[in-house]
């Protein structure tokens, strides 16, 4: 309606043809201070499409909306949990809010998953006559329709018999490649606060004027930056010292109220209560290095753990996190903030390679976090093992992850020993049978951190007794087992997010009065997804298995998906050979 103020209505309808479709009737809508709920109601019509059911607000299940462990936060959500037992029905939902901010404006997925078509969706957006909007339409058919009046301009786009899209193994997500329409405001208001998104520099001057002021700390906390850093030399050493402080004295809680929810704490805020969210905890660290005489910048992201593609070329703020930006001498670094115990510069798979908005007093500027790349994830395993005669056995396995391999077991690091323990008989070790006898981690929390991991496993049943043979795998624990499905209809390429390198050493001891019937020779698979080799060699007693499995990121056209489904077996196949021992007369 104006800068100040914008109102929206949502009208929103499904079918659900059978009770494996129910979930999708459930239907959820946040409200806060900022974004009123002014109406909300559901209706339900049955198979021929007359009403069965009328459902007020009062029917609406009304609770905190608290994502982020907050300690306070002003945001609530109404829930309907709707439907009928009666199938097919539709359930319609239809909500007006009004918001006192015009801060973010919605963006319009009508394909929002696999599996639903769409009949009919209509997206219109109504703005003052002189007022600028940034949109950008990505896969739609036809441009917006405009409706001009006296004062106000409306836009208007539409789609129609948009079939259903099937899940496809490895394709981009539907949100990437389905027709929708990004929106954002260029002139806007957060309370007091204005600013504008007509260019990522504008963007960034509004958010540097927030943050500004907020780095003062307190003389005691100044005196203390000068005492921890005094005596070293290098700026690297002064900011892991600093980083280790914030770790140790702060911890993330998040308080989104109003403005709090893109505004941080105050440094002096942090300090004297020793906690804040990614904004302040981020504003901290910057206001620490700055008293050490470091330059930093607070920096806007999306976090998630899949790879976050974000669309440069338009102007928004699809940010969800803060970290901070560290252009030392020698090398560039990012500082996540938020955690205690990650390793200083290491980021991980949450904000790693992408696009974070760095807030600088001339505005903001993208700038792509590190890219850990083939060589940086690796995990390397060595493994004795001693097989008995009956096929059960002992192994001795040590384990070092690196990189984004690290950082996927940095949360059992983290946990206590009999978490560890259930964990490992769980989901880590993929072994069929086994016995822990004794484990341990050791980790190296440099910026390129890693960690060791050593197993003393009791094995049942490792290999398979026939009459006087023995037959066991060669492949301790590191199988592929994963083929996709068959597609001969595949519409969409194939898209591998991650890249590492897994070495295996595998020994084996033969048991006394056995001698080996049947070894395999070794192979090479290549292909563009990835690579395979594997040997095998004997020495007196004792077998040694070698492997080299190397997976590449990339995205390949769609008619490589047979060729990728036989990538993944032949890997499988290779993982799956075998030893044959047979006893000596």
């Amino acid at each position: 309606n104006t800068l100040n103020s914008t109102t929206t209505e949502i009208t929103k309808a499904i079918t659900i043809l059978d009770r494996t479709g129910d979930e999708y009737s459930y239907e959820s809508f946040w409200y806060d201070n900022e974004r009123t709920i002014t109406a909300i109601s559901a209706k339900i019509y049955d198979k021929n499409g007359e009403l069965y059911k009328k459902i007020p607000r009062k029917e609406f299940k009304d609770r905190s909306y608290d994502p982020f462990g907050s300690v306070y936060n002003d945001t609530r959500v109404l829930s309907l949990a709707g439907g009928t037992s009666d199938y097919p029905y539709t359930i319609e939902y239809k909500v007006n809010y009004t918001s006192n901010i015009s801060f973010i404006f919605p963006d319009w997925y009508p394909v929002y998953t696999n599996c639903i078509s769409v009949q009919h969706s209509m997206f219109e957006i109504t703005v003052p006559k002189d007022y600028k909007i940034n949109i950008k339409g990505v896969g739609l058919l036809e441009e917006a329709k405009k409706t001009v009046t006296h004062e106000q301009i409306t836009y208007s786009w539409e789609i129609e018999n948009y079939p259903a899209e099937e899940y496809e193994p490895y394709a981009p997500p539907v949100y990437e490649r389905s027709p929708h329409l990004l929106v954002s405001p260029t002139e806007f208001t957060f309370e007091a606060y204005g600013g504008s998104m007509n260019s990522w520099e504008e963007y960034g001057k509004f958010i540097y004027n927030l943050n500004y002021g907020r780095d003062n700390l307190p003389v005691e906390t100044k005196e203390l930056v000068r005492n921890l850093t005094s005596d070293l030399e290098s700026d690297i050493e002064k900011a892991i010292v600093l980083y280790e402080y914030l770790q140790e004295n702060t911890r993330y809680v998040s308080i989104q109220i109003g403005i709090g929810g893109i505004q941080p704490f105050s440094a002096e805020v942090v300090d004297e209560n020793g906690y804040g969210d990614c904004k302040a905890l981020t504003n901290y660290m910057k206001s620490l290095l700055k008293e050490a005489g470091i330059e930093s910048y607070y920096s806007l992201i999306r976090a998630r753990p899949r790879q976050y593609r974000m669309d440069t070329s338009f102007v928004s703020s699809p940010f969800n996190h803060a970290i901070l930006y560290l252009p030392l001498e020698k090398d560039t670094l990012w500082l996540e903030c938020t955690s205690q115990t990650l390793p200083f510069g290491f980021l991980g798979d949450f904000t790693d390679d992408r696009f974070s908005l760095v807030i600088t007093e001339e505005g903001g500027k993208l700038v792509k976090t590190r890219k850990y790349g083939i060589h940086d994830n690796i995990r390397r395993t060595k493994a004795s093992v001693e097989i008995y005669p009956d096929g059960d056995g002992q192994a001795q396995v040590s384990t070092i992850y690196r990189g984004l391999e690290y950082d996927k077991i940095i949360g059992l690091l983290n946990a206590d020993y009999e978490r560890q323990k259930d964990y490992l008989y769980r989901k880590h070790i993929d072994i069929p049978d086994f016995k822990i006898r004794s484990f341990k981690y050791e980790e190296d929390r440099s910026v390129n951190p890693s960690a060791s991991e050593y197993f003393d496993l009791e094995l049942i049943n490792y290999a398979s007794k026939s009459g006087s043979r023995l037959f066991i795998p060669l492949n301790l624990m590191n199988c592929q087992e994963d083929i996709p499905r068959k597609d001969s209809r595949r519409i969409n390429p194939i898209r591998i997010d991650r890249e590492y390198i897994h070495y295996d050493t595998i020994e084996y001891i033969i048991p006394e009065g056995y001698i080996i019937e049947h070894m395999p020779k070794g192979d090479t698979i290549d292909y563009d997804f990835g690579y395979l080799a594997y040997s095998v060699s004997q020495a007196d007693d004792k077998v040694l298995y070698l492997r080299r499995f190397e997976q590449y990121r990339n995205e390949y056209p769609k008619e490589k998906y047979d060729d990728y489904i036989e990538f993944c077996r032949k890997i499988k196949k290779a993982d799956k050979q075998k030893i044959i021992l047979v006893k000596k007369d």
